[in-house]
């Protein structure tokens, strides 16, 4: 393992390693080396037992782009009371440097809460994120799974765009991207980001059944919420629910909401 690449800034630290068992694991689980550096990312050729969500497993074989990087919330910004908004900024970051770097491929979109796919509904990637506060300082681990240059038959960058992608360039850009994404939500506020979230989501208006403890209902996915929350309509009231993205998930094969399965 060895300092090759800095993808974060040219003041950070970038880890690149032929495998580990976890990007993720490896930074959060490091609060050494989390504290050595301001800011650190790791990228690897190959995971062996990445991350999802729950209890999930990413398969990250070579060809695909396995990034966690660190990044520290400046105390007094927005971003300090709406946390839950960290996996949609990443997300949009995400796909919006893929775009950038692909320009010939169709439109990624969000599936909620933290998955990127294609067009056609294929997963291309995701995002997990872990976050820790002492009511001084919030610590986030943020890691991005990105099919890039898999082999047939996964879906891939390179497969929609019919070239061979920069792994490095590309965790770069959705590093920068991110800081982008951050500073123009500090700046303009959740409503306008989440007007732009929105814009990029396979949701909108999707009609869906929420099956959630003592909600069940027929409703239509309308927004994102000011907590971070997903925001339907009930169709028998007319009234909004918001479903929290912690612990749920949306089945978009059964157009259903539940409760996540461990």
């Amino acid at each position: 393992r060895r300092v090759r690449e800095a993808v974060v800034s040219t003041q950070s630290t970038g880890i690149h390693s032929k495998a580990v068992t976890s990007t993720q694991d490896l930074l959060w689980k490091n609060s050494i080396l989390r504290q050595s550096v301001s800011s650190i990312a790791i990228l690897a050729d190959v995971q062996v037992a990445g991350k999802g969500r729950g209890k999930n497993q990413w398969i990250s074989p070579l060809g695909s782009m396995c990034l966690s990087f660190y990044y520290t919330v400046q105390p007094s910004t927005l971003l300090t009371k709406k946390l839950p908004f960290v996996q949609y900024i990443t997300a949009l970051a995400a796909i919006k440097a893929i775009s950038d770097t692909c320009t010939n491929i169709p439109q990624l979109k969000i599936k909620w809460p933290n998955d990127i796919y294609t067009s056609n509904g294929e997963k291309i990637g995701g995002v997990l994120v872990n976050c820790s506060s002492n009511g001084k300082v919030t610590e986030l681990c943020i890691g991005i799974g990105v099919n890039v240059n898999n082999e047939e038959p996964t879906i891939s960058l390179a497969k929609l765009s019919g070239m061979k992608v920069s792994v490095p360039k590309l965790a770069s850009k959705i590093c920068s991207s991110f800081i982008d994404e951050v500073d123009l939500f500090n700046e303009l506020g959740y409503e306008q980001f989440i007007d732009r979230f929105c814009q990029n989501w396979l949701h909108q208006d999707t009609r869906v059944r929420i099956s959630l403890g003592n909600i069940n209902c027929d409703a239509i996915i309308k927004s994102i919420d000011s907590d971070g929350y997903l925001s339907v309509m009930n169709l028998a009231t007319l009234k909004s629910v918001s479903v929290q993205p912690d612990g749920n998930s949306f089945d978009m094969m059964e157009n259903l909401i539940a409760v996540k399965s461990s």
